[in-house]
């Protein structure tokens, strides 16, 4: 559905801390959302409720457990919005003005509820006031708010709503663009057939925890630089029996590039990775061949202690980014360099610029754009998409039993 309709925002809401849920249960969640990348998506913990048969239910999780299980939710959540937001920038969008002051304006876009999800602040938004819509060009992304300015030669309206009663909000359904009427009339048929609409306290939970959930800024200690890791990453190391690191030359440049930042601190991030090294299956690649049972077991061990001691931390941060660095380059240049292998072989390797595959890598990382890398790694080409799709398909039959056998019976024979 969202690869037909690219513009479609999708959102849900989820409990955690159901009587009993266990650990593997909350884990599934959190593979499933990694791999799902909901536009807006809402959290929320489980609390009895009288006369409601799940009272009765065994095993109730301890309200510790379901804040913590919470607060890992939001920060993948937190993760995709960022990661999704990013992939705006440099976009032009139509957007809804709301408020027009000495600042700039505020207005949202079709994929924000008001007063639920984030905004778009538009600087030097000109002739704009409440009401207008407008198609504004994305300068700037953060976890949940996106900020635009007028596109050079149009600082007029796309469309001027109506005026309406000071004490009212824009009404959808009386603007004067037909194909925004026509959106609003197919989303209210849609609410009458059952939704609910958060109250004002909800909402006003919903901002405080979204805005209390931002990427780590600079100065943050999750930020900080790592002696252990600059330690760990030196070249001449010996390397850890059963963890290779296959990029460990490239890896150690690059952390020398970043002096020795720690780029792992966050669970949620690690999820995003291992979502992403698990879809390799899909281009013919082996999953385990990029430590993702090591990291996944790592993962585990960051959630539960919160930090690890700096050695084995400076030894989760080599694994992930060789994991990383190994599957972008794999997709990118293939698993195998053919010319050894084809004295006939006439094609040039695609070239690769260390210094900018580094910007790119720490743009990856520090914006949670990690799926979206590994999207732009693979060869855009038509027939290799339909290879990945035709190879999923028989995967997939394959796990169901494989291709239907014929009963016996009478056969076809040449005559």
């Amino acid at each position: 559905m969202a690869r037909n309709l690219p513009d479609l925002t999708l959102r849900s809401t989820f409990i955690v801390g159901f009587p009993g849920e266990t650990e593997e249960d909350f884990q599934v969640l959190l593979d499933w959302l990694a791999e799902a990348r909901l536009d807006r998506v809402g959290c929320f913990k489980y609390s009895p409720v009288e006369g409601a048969a799940a009272n009765e239910l065994p095993d109730p999780v301890p309200e510790e457990v379901k804040q913590e299980r919470y607060e890992r939710f939001m920060e993948l959540a937190t993760l995709i919005s960022a990661e999704k937001l990013a992939a705006k920038v440099g976009r032009r969008i139509r957007v809804l003005v709301d408020v027009v002051g000495e600042d700039g304006a505020i207005a949202r876009s079709s994929a924000d509820a008001p007063e639920i999800d984030g905004t778009v602040k538009i600087f030097k938004p000109g002739r704009l006031k409440a009401g207008d819509w407008a198609d504004v060009e994305i300068t700037g992304a953060d976890a949940y708010d996106l900020t635009a300015r007028m596109p050079a030669g149009s600082e007029t309206p796309a469309c001027r709503a109506p005026a309406a009663p000071a004490a009212s909000r824009t009404d959808w359904s009386t603007n004067a663009c037909p194909e925004i009427q026509r959106d609003h009339r197919h989303h209210r048929a849609a609410a009458s057939r059952g939704g609910a609409r958060p109250d004002a306290g909800q909402r006003a939970v919903g901002r405080r925890d979204r805005r209390a959930r931002q990427s780590p800024r600079r100065g943050d200690p999750r930020a900080r630089r790592s002696p252990a890791l600059r330690a760990a990453a030196r070249p001449s190391r010996p390397r850890r029996a059963g963890r290779a690191h296959r990029a460990r030359e490239t890896v150690a440049r690059y952390y020398e590039s970043q002096q020795f930042r720690a780029k792992w601190r966050d669970p949620a991030r690690l999820d995003l990775l291992i979502a992403s090294l698990s879809e390799l299956t899909n281009d013919g690649l082996d999953p385990a061949d990029y430590h993702v049972e090591a990291l996944q077991a790592l993962r585990t061990r960051l959630r539960r202690e919160k930090t690890l001691p700096p050695e084995e931390h400076a030894g989760l941060e080599l694994l992930a980014t060789d994991a990383l660095i190994l599957g972008l380059s794999h997709l990118y240049l293939g698993k195998v360099n053919p010319q050894p292998l084809s004295s006939q072989w006439n094609f040039d390797r695609r070239p690769v610029d260390r210094e900018r595959g580094f910007e790119q890598l720490t743009r990856a990382l520090d914006s949670g754009q990690i799926r979206e890398t590994f999207d732009r790694a693979r060869p855009q080409h038509v027939w290799y998409q339909r290879g990945r799709e035709r190879l999923k398909e028989y995967r997939a039959l394959a796990a169901a039993g494989g291709w239907p056998t014929l009963p016996d019976g009478p056969t076809l024979k040449p005559a």
